[in-house]
């Protein structure tokens, strides 16, 4: 994982001397109360030899530019490079972020990266005692990295969902144990069985019906069996 979501806070945390520090959070509040900030861990050593990089949206990098009193070293349309004390520091635009996708995408993204953490969990007996240990597991990483791309059209899953998919997979195991599920799907499979068949009474959408975002399910064939035999009484 390269980039990585960090607040300010724990940006300023890693810098011991005061006078960098006061610069390097005049720098941060410029970008604005609401700016996100991404790190590469493996590449923060402050202070250190080479160029340290510091991202967050286009919109914040550029209000960066314009409050930060500092005089840029190099600036370019997207990006600011300052010497902060010892540290040369650049602040640079990601491409597309979170906040630049929409509620409805953000949801399916969320709930198709909580299926496959489920799944891992239980059905793969990997489970997660700390947001790390899913960073470290390059099946998930590579897994939840695909859909942030292909759906969110984002270059990586910020470390913010990593650590809520931890918590929902902790919070499963402990009110669910580890029983066998066949099937992990948020689309497909049982999902678009139960969407097809709620229709037949008039209901457009299984949301409708029932808000659930993720359902596991024991025995799929028993499952679809009993709902057929159910319905069928009244035909």
């Amino acid at each position: 994982m390269a980039y990585s979501l960090i607040t300010k806070d724990d940006l300023l945390k890693k810098v011991e001397l005061p006078s960098e520090n006061t610069e390097l959070s005049s720098a941060l509040n410029s970008g604005g109360d609401k700016a996100k900030w991404f790190y590469d861990p493996k590449k923060f050593d402050w202070p250190m030899k080479q160029q340290i990089v510091i991202k967050s949206s286009a919109g914040v990098i550029s209000d960066l530019k314009r409050g930060y009193s500092a005089r840029p070293r190099k600036s370019t349309s997207d990006s600011a490079t300052y010497d902060i004390g010892r540290q040369s520091v650049k602040f640079e635009a990601t491409g597309k972020t979170s906040d630049d996708v929409s509620a409805a995408t953000m949801t399916r993204m969320q709930e198709l990266g909580s299926a496959y953490i489920f799944k891992r969990a239980i059905e793969d007996n990997q489970e997660y005692k700390k947001p790390q240990d899913i960073m470290d597991d390059d099946d998930a990483m590579k897994e939840l990295n695909r859909i942030w791309k292909t759906i969110g059209k984002l270059d990586e899953v910020d470390e913010e969902w990593i650590e809520s998919f931890h918590k929902q997979q902790q919070a499963l195991i402990r009110e669910i144990g580890k029983p066998k599920f066949t099937e992990f799907n948020r689309e497909g499979g049982f999902m678009q069985y139960i969407t097809e068949k709620v229709k037949e009474f008039g209901i457009s959408s299984k949301d409708n019906w029932d808000p659930a975002d993720v359902w596991l399910i024991e025995d799929e064939d028993k499952a679809r069996t009993l709902i057929d035999k159910v319905l069928s009484r009244g035909s």
